[in-house]
């Protein structure tokens, strides 16, 4: 509203008033740090401005705006919440609404499913985050991410702390009719028919692990990942994280280790293709350096340019129970070693058999694996 009035001098003086914003409900009204949510009301204003949404005593502006108009509005719950209830507000032109309740909780299990593009999203079968990412940024140590099938193309970074993050859940379905429900029926693990992708695109590593003391990496295939330096699927830092039941393919490293790069990181790596992956220098499967050494067992590290497996700076793998077979090197071999590092193998079948200076446990094949085309017998 605003009134003009003429003056003895001539002079217009305008009051606008600025109506008071109003809340009327919260899309979801409980969920971690870092859910997404609609607030519904009025006068918020059609374009965000200044104006801003504060979480909690100390009134946190919300992390993230991904839409505003004078009715609703979508935001991130911010990081640093206490547990509990919490007031949310909104304010613009320093005029505060009504309060709202959101309770921050902390749950063990963080659910993610592509096909929830509501906006609303709080890890919860009703309504899973719709990155991989996003579940990781909500998550606290110990905790697991479960992933519906679907092509995620981000970089998965895990850090400072012990995660399980697993893919190859079937999900659920339409979120936005209600129909959607990543429920406990729809937990069945079943990778072969529920494939979880994180693609690279060719522009960006797909999962960073630094730091990180357990957890578990599984039920993904991983492609198109990229590095200029080191680990073009999965670069491991500091980290003894299982990998297991994943498929690493067609990903790129300009230096060392095209699949995997391991800097001293012992991580389990088991159950597992690595295969098409290539590095500028060496390590086109697996590359392990400054101390690294992973146990690889039950895995197929095929057909990769770079080598199968390097090691330099004290590396020492154990390898079991794997196939080491068509890895393209300079030298020949499927492994590649500097003079302090002393891999191991047992059980395993390696084209040429055991290379020089590695450490032969015994039972170890030297016989063509007969690799088929899937479908093809």
């Amino acid at each position: 509203w605003q009134s003009s009035a003429a003056t003895p001098d001539d002079l217009t003086i305008t009051v606008r008033v600025v109506p008071q914003p109003q809340i009327s409900s919260l899309s979801v009204a409980t969920g971690p740090q870092w859910s997404q949510v609609w607030l519904y009301g009025l006068n918020f204003a059609d374009v965000r401005g200044e104006g801003l949404v504060a979480f909690g005593p100390g009134q946190a502006e919300a992390a993230e705006y991904l839409s505003w108009s004078d009715t609703a509005i979508n935001c991130r719950v911010p990081k640093g919440l206490d547990l509990g209830p919490n007031n949310v507000v909104v304010i613009v032109s320093g005029l505060a609404s009504n309060a709202a309740v959101f309770t921050v909780t902390d749950p063990s299990e963080l659910l993610v499913d592509d096909s929830n593009a509501t906006g609303t999203e709080n890890g919860t079968a009703r309504w899973p985050f719709s990155t991989i990412g996003e579940g990781g940024a909500a998550a606290t140590a110990g905790d697991a991410v479960k992933v519906a099938a679907g092509t995620y193309g981000e970089t998965v970074a895990v850090a400072d702390m012990a995660l399980s993050v697993c893919g190859g859940y079937p999900g659920g379905g339409d979120y936005a009719a209600g129909a959607g429900d990543f429920a406990e029926a729809n937990r069945s693990l079943d990778r072969a028919t529920n494939p979880t992708v994180i693609d690279g695109g060719g522009v960006r590593r797909c999962i960073t692990l630094d730091n990180s003391a357990g957890g578990e990496v599984s039920g993904f295939v991983l492609q198109g990942g990229a590095a200029a330096d080191h680990g073009g699927g999965i670069r491991c830092s500091g980290s003894s994280t299982a990998i297991q039941f994943c498929t690493i393919l067609a990903c790129a490293a300009g230096e060392e280790g095209g699949g995997i790069y391991c800097t001293a990181s012992s991580p389990a790596i088991s159950h597992t293709l690595i295969t098409g992956n290539q590095a500028g220098v060496q390590g086109g499967g697996i590359a392990c350096a400054n101390g690294s050494s992973p146990a690889i067992a039950q895995s197929t590290i095929a057909q990769n340019e770079g080598g199968g497996i390097a090691c330099t700076g004290a590396s020492s793998p154990a390898i079991r129970n794997a196939i080491l077979w068509g890895n393209q090197s300079t030298t020949g071999f499927q492994v590649l070693r500097d003079g302090s590092s002393t891999p191991s193998m047992a059980y395993s079948d390696v084209q040429g058999g055991v290379p020089p200076g590695c450490t032969d446990g015994g039972e170890n094949l030297d016989a063509d694996p007969l690799f088929v085309l899937p479908g093809q017998r």
